[in-house]
């Protein structure tokens, strides 16, 4: 579903907007360009059908039954304060008719006040209710918290058509007491790690209303301060390189392990729901296993997950190869496999906030870069191994531990050391790009961690585990995902929240093939299991056979 807002037009000082917020000329809003990771985003979904919308969705219980009569009014005054302390929210995003291809700016509506001397028009209340009214979408289907991802996902919009770039979504539960809050947000506009705090920051605001008892008339608040908070392109806020780098810095001239495409067949065919999802939760005591075996070994969590999910895919691709392929065409496989040097990951998702002012905690923007990353496959062929045509899990913790997890961690280490300046040479990478970007082709695998949201400083009160902190409402599950649309690629999305890790892979179908893909996700869930336990079975088993489990849907 795609829901366009028509009413905006182009401000006539666009095209001498920069990357800061300035005034148009006809004072009615603040304007800028989408520069670098947020132009290219920007295109990915304009040419991949609604690729890389951001969802952040949250199981919500409240400690009292709540009619959606009586949460309208609390959400619709927690929205509207967000958007004062975060005013980014409510920018809009579009393409002037200027004759440069591929071009994006974000405009901020403010009250009459930034008018001419002499010239009238809507005062703040006006517009933030218009706001509100527009960019709340109560939802009427019924469906499990689950399920609410693939159907959400079809909620996306055209970067340059003028929408709002972030709408709240709600729908109902199992009673009046449970509601399902939902973010959709435009990845031109912010990251993962950007939605976070927002999110956070609107259940604060939430619980502070219902609390009160009496929600907060928005005509108290200062209107037109909060432009001091819309904040200037990453490119500008992040601290300039310290040396030069070029792109050949990030590449590699050694033999990759091929990943030959098995798409669905059918992908051609009108009228089919593009998303695939399978997400994979670990229980708090399988989560506690795992990390205690993290540091034993001196990793991040974020090293291991890779480090598995590299040897799932392996492993499918050789099985399902095996399965689907001729027998010269599967030689060419094994060959491969048996020659290459390096298994490459696509895309690494690098946070940056950490290095930016801390005002840019919630100023949104895309503070962050992907990076490409290239695993040893001598390592990985220490755990996998083709004996005949059968595909062979060795079971050995040492091979896992001390070669595959080692590698990666040295590789993510790599790439974390040059952040600063890979962020702004990827960022004018993706400047040049954008200019002449007119088709997504992305095959590969995409890694993306929001880390532990506890550590983060993220719904704390509002956790299961906290429920004696007297919040009125509790969130007792989340996901994050993002829209795949045309995309070739797979990701690979991981948090924790409540002790628990959840991992959600996700693709489209018009790319993968269903077999194929109930083969990666199972071997996967498979892999992680056994080694958040420490379990590693007796004997060398076949892989992508055996198991009959399926991720939890």
């Amino acid at each position: 579903m795609s829901r366009i807002k028509t009413s905006i037009s182009t401000p006539s000082g666009s095209k001498t907007s920069g990357l800061h917020f300035t005034l148009a000329s006809d004072g009615s809003q603040y304007i800028r360009q989408l520069q670098g990771w947020e132009r290219i985003f920007a295109c990915w979904s304009a040419f991949g059908n609604g690729f890389s919308q951001i969802v952040f969705a949250f199981d919500v219980h409240f400690n009292i039954p709540l009619p959606e009569e009586q949460l309208r009014v609390f959400i619709q005054a927690a929205w509207i304060k967000l958007r004062f302390h975060a005013p980014w929210i409510a920018c809009c995003s579009f393409s002037p008719d200027d004759g440069v291809p591929n071009t994006f700016y974000l405009s901020y509506s403010i009250s009459s006040k930034g008018k001419k001397d002499g010239e009238s028009g809507p005062q703040a209340s006006e517009i933030v209710e218009a706001w509100a009214q527009e960019t709340i979408v109560w939802r009427h289907e019924k469906l499990s918290f689950r399920h609410w991802q693939a159907k959400i996902k079809e909620t996306y919009w055209h970067p340059g058509s003028g929408h709002f770039g972030v709408e709240l979504h709600i729908a109902k539960g199992q009673s009046d007491s449970n509601w399902f809050i939902m973010f959709c947000c435009c990845h031109a506009l912010t990251d993962g790690r950007g939605l976070g705090p927002i999110a956070d920051l609107f259940f604060k605001f939430l619980h502070t209303e219902i609390e009160d008892h009496s929600p907060t008339t928005h005509r108290d608040l200062l209107w037109g301060t909060e432009i001091d908070r819309l904040a200037s392109t990453a490119v500008v806020v992040m601290p300039p390189p310290s040396r030069t780098l070029t792109m050949k810095n990030m590449m590699t001239n050694k033999l990759k392990f091929i990943r030959p495409p098995f798409p669905n067949r059918s992908r051609f065919l009108g009228g089919e729901e593009t998303e695939l999802s399978a997400i994979i939760q670990l229980p708090h005591q399988q989560t506690q296993s795992l990390m205690n075996n993290c540091r034993a070994h001196k990793v991040k969590l974020t090293t291991v997950i890779v480090s598995i999910f590299v040897l799932a895919d392996v492993a499918a691709i050789l099985h399902f190869g095996k399965e689907r392929l001729s027998q010269s065409q599967f030689a060419e496989m094994r060959h491969n496999y048996e020659k290459s040097e390096v298994y490459e990951a696509m895309s690494n998702a690098i946070d940056m906030r950490s290095r930016a002012h801390p005002r840019y905690n919630t100023s949104g923007g895309v503070i962050s870069f992907r990076s490409p990353s290239y695993h040893d496959m001598s390592a990985i062929r220490k755990c996998i191994q083709i004996e005949n045509k059968t595909i062979i899990g060795r079971n050995d913790p040492h091979a896992f531990w001390n070669y595959v997890v080692t590698d990666t961690h040295q590789v993510l280490a790599n790439i974390d050391r040059q952040s600063s300046n890979t962020f702004h040479l990827t960022s004018t990478h993706c400047e040049a790009l954008s200019s002449s970007f007119t088709q997504l082709s992305d095959p590969g695998i995409r890694f993306s961690s929001l880390g532990s949201l506890k550590k983060l400083g993220f719904f704390i009160p509002f956790t299961p585990a906290n429920r004696s902190c007297r919040s009125c409402l509790t969130i007792t599950d989340t996901i994050a995902g993002m829209r795949m649309g045309d995309s070739q690629s797979i990701a690979v999305q991981f948090w924790e929240y409540n002790d628990s890790l959840m991992v959600n892979l996700q693709s489209s179908r018009r790319w993968q093939n269903p077999e194929a893909w109930d083969t990666l996700h199972t071997i996967f869930r498979q892999l992680l299991t056994e080694i958040a336990l420490d379990q590693w079975p007796d004997v060398p088993r076949v892989l992508g056979e055996s198991s009959n489990c399926s991720a939890k849907l």
